[in-house]
């Protein structure tokens, strides 16, 4: 059983009971306290947004700064690009190439008639090619064993029919 109901059961004069209040300065300072810290917290809120933004405002002009002059690069480096397809066009001028060949290297054409083209046997197996091919009167073979595609093209290099 509670202590006021066995009070009020025994017929006993209640304790006397006081009201506390409490000191009006302690309450006025608790809610300027309390104002205070608001306020405190406010300001660095505040602070951190305007110093996030201008962090923002920052990167986002050295991005565009550090575009520009990506801009000025790519120009240039398209700008040499076309400087050297005209000089790989000017180069790749076939009677630029035969000019070249004939005074700096001194080439000639051969006279006609001198040609000779050489035919290979070539039977193709697995993937072993092999390549006979007659060696002038004296009756010799060489064979030639090349592995892949390319055995046409080297198997009776240097023969003739």
């Amino acid at each position: 059983m509670s202590a006021l109901a066995q009070v009020l059961r025994s017929k006993q004069p209640a304790p006397s009971l006081r009201l506390l209040r409490r000191n009006k300065k302690d309450v006025r300072g608790s809610s300027v306290r309390g104002t205070l810290t608001m306020v405190g917290v406010a300001c660095v809120l505040g602070g951190s947004i305007i110093f996030a933004v201008l962090l923002e405002q920052v990167v986002l002009a050295q991005s565009a700064f550090e575009l520009g002059t990506l801009r000025q690069d790519m120009a240039a480096a398209e700008s040499l690009h076309e400087e050297l397809l005209l000089e790989s066009a000017k180069l790749d001028n076939a009677a630029r190439i035969e000019r070249y060949a004939r005074q700096s290297l001194g080439m000639v054409e051969p006279a006609p008639g001198t040609v000779q083209y050489v035919v290979a046997d070539v039977r193709t197996g697995t993937s072993l090619a092999q390549t006979t091919v007659q060696r002038g009167s004296s009756g010799r073979k060489a064979t030639s064993s090349v592995v892949g595609p390319a055995s046409a093209v080297g198997a009776g290099y240097g023969a003739s029919p």
